[in-house]
């Protein structure tokens, strides 16, 4: 609640609001508050299509909104402008990917993590999405960039549940 009421106070500034309301959307979600995320994502989505003209730093937030109500054909168009528009943005590119390795295939994920990369060689979400998509199929280069997240970010909340995890499962062998 306490985020909630920070995010509440500048949802309807000019340059955030679509950032803000992203995040709030999120909140919510993750929170339990399913229909009330998605009415904001709805919501992104109708401004975005209603009203034209979004600026190309707030196209991921688009992007992910269409993601979130799954319509993933659009929010996988919307990323490919967003990165257009800002081929620097490896926040976007990072999104990109991950949209790829969840709907679509990992070669095309791992393509745009390396692009985030390129951007900024040190983005742990970057090195432990490539980890987690090579981990099947690369061990060895999967846990190099496990150790490249890591060592830029030790304090990575979902490295460590990617390691307790592989740990549990050579616990269970």
């Amino acid at each position: 609640d306490a985020a909630l009421a920070h995010l509440n106070a500048i949802l309807t500034t000019a340059d955030v609001g679509i950032a803000a309301n992203f995040e709030k959307a999120e909140v919510l979600e993750e929170t339990g508050k399913i229909t009330e995320a998605e009415a904001l994502y709805t919501r992104i989505v109708e401004n975005f299509l209603n009203l034209g003209n979004t600026p190309p730093r707030n196209l991921p937030y688009v992007a992910k909104s269409l993601e979130a109500t799954e319509h993933f054909e659009d929010a996988n168009d919307v990323f490919g402008t967003a990165v257009k528009a800002d081929p620097q943005n490896a926040e976007a590119w990072l999104a990109w990917g991950q949209l790829f390795s969840k709907k679509y295939d990992e070669t095309t994920a791992i393509e745009k993590f390396r692009e985030a990369l390129k951007i900024d060689s040190n983005m742990p979400e970057a090195h432990l999405e490539v980890a987690k998509n090579l981990a099947s199929t690369e061990p060895e280069k999967a846990e190099a960039e496990f150790k490249a997240a890591v060592e830029a970010n030790p304090k990575l909340p979902e490295a460590h549940l990617l390691e307790a995890s592989k740990q549990i499962g050579r616990a269970h062998v």
